[in-house]
């Protein structure tokens, strides 16, 4: 039984893996969106996405707070005044009317105590605590510290981002910098921006238009219900394109956005009956379940941050990812590592650059996977050089200095 289920499974890959163009057009799309599907779920496990963002929760809880007062510091200087206090009360609200709908559909008589209010006790404590960080009695190295808490939070995202991506070198230290500081002052700054979104839309002006426009009752519930996914998913896809330290497009950065800002909402509904179920029957009990339930949303949330950029990936990349087993041997890999060597210097030589995948185009006899995987393990070596703009290669030194024996070793390394 287990080997006729398991050639079953292995023809289904070889179906999903077949590119052959004498297929209907329904077939060729249905083939590929079940590639995609599966192909995400096996990269998914393969990169222990679910323990990446174990990790991320914790981190985020130990950078909450100097996060929190960075960001409110930088908002107040923008002209505001605790508006991501209000954003925390208005993502509050959200649950509250969930819980008010679920509640409303059930018999049984809620708890004295609901869950947003045990939410918003501590949305005050954390503030609170915001609100008494002084900078000025901090000093520098205080304030400093705050920054590397927050630095490392950021450094997370982009190695578990890396590792989606297949990306072994990360940004240097000072593009680190540069980098995250800029997106300190620039995710204030959106913050903002959509604060004065939330109230134009909330207008009296555009409430009448919409009325006028759109005058189903349904129709408006769902246009207001999508402003919220709109928003997550053009976060999502700010994510998506920056941290990973390599060039991602937009319609798969896009994508893996939309999808993940959808079950961003899926796993909110889902969180919120699981919390109507404890706070149902005891109080005390619904206040005791408040910090695992919110350690879980929070993991929850990063599950599917990373599983969207997942998606992306295999998005972008769903031409040269295969199913079935493609693993060369040691000679093949050293045959292709040289063919790689050999072919960069003769496009340097050339003033031409090479992508990995102009690299495979130059190469037909060897898959795309083993080139990139090829490429990457020379890189790592110090053999290549990847341009971090647009991931071009070029040699390490001079064709002369080449020493072959540094392939072998490499090689030997590897297999190891």
């Amino acid at each position: 039984m287990r080997t006729f289920f398991g050639g079953l499974y292995s023809r289904l890959l070889s179906w999903l893996d077949d590119r052959n163009e004498g297929q209907s057009r329904q077939a060729s799309g249905l083939r590929r969106i079940l590639s995609v599907i599966v192909i995400t779920l096996r990269e998914f496990h393969r990169n222990d996405l679910s323990l990446r963002a174990a990790a991320l929760t914790l981190t985020i809880l130990l950078s909450l707070v100097p996060i929190l007062a960075i960001s409110a510091a930088v908002i107040k200087g923008l002209g505001g005044d605790n508006h991501l206090k209000q954003l925390a009360y208005d993502s509050i609200a959200i649950f509250g009317s969930q819980e008010m709908t679920a509640e409303s559909d059930s018999r049984t008589v809620p708890a004295d105590i609901s869950f947003p209010e045990h939410l918003r006790s501590a949305v005050d404590k954390i503030f609170a605590y915001v609100d008494r960080t002084n900078f000025t009695t901090l000093g520098t190295i205080g304030t400093l510290a705050l920054v590397v808490s927050i630095m490392l939070v950021l450094h997370q995202i982009e190695a578990a981002m890396n590792v989606i991506w297949h990306v072994k070198s990360g940004r240097s230290f000072l593009r680190k910098v540069s980098d995250y500081i800029t997106l300190l002052v620039l995710m204030p700054l959106a913050v903002n921006i959509g604060f004065a979104a939330s109230a134009f839309i909330e207008s009296p002006e555009l409430l009448a238009r919409v009325d006028a426009l759109v005058p189903a009752p349904w129709l408006q519930g769902l246009l207001l219900k999508a402003i919220p996914i709109f928003f997550i998913t053009l976060t999502l896809h700010v994510i998506y394109v920056f941290f990973p330290n390599t060039r991602v497009r937009t319609l798969p950065a896009l994508a893996g956005s939309i999808l993940a800002a959808i079950c961003w909402f899926g796993a909110q509904s889902l969180f919120v009956s699981m919390q109507i179920g404890v706070s149902r029957y005891n109080a005390i009990y619904g206040s005791f379940a408040t910090l695992p339930l919110l350690l879980l949303w929070i993991q929850l949330v990063w599950v599917v941050v990373l599983a969207g950029a997942q998606f992306a990936f295999t998005l972008q990349n769903s031409d040269r990812l295969q199913l079935t087993s493609s693993a060369a041997g040691p000679e093949q890999r050293l045959g292709a590592a040289f063919a790689v060597m050999v072919e960069v210097q003769r496009a340097f030589e050339h003033q031409e650059l090479l992508t990995v995948k102009e690299l495979a185009e130059h190469l037909p006899g060897h898959q795309e996977p083993a080139i990139g995987e090829i490429t990457g393990d020379l890189v790592e070596a110090g053999l290549i050089h990847r341009s971090s703009t647009d991931g071009r290669l070029l040699p390490c030194a001079p064709a002369d200095a080449f020493r072959p024996s540094r392939l072998i070793e490499l090689i030997n390394r590897r297999r190891q």
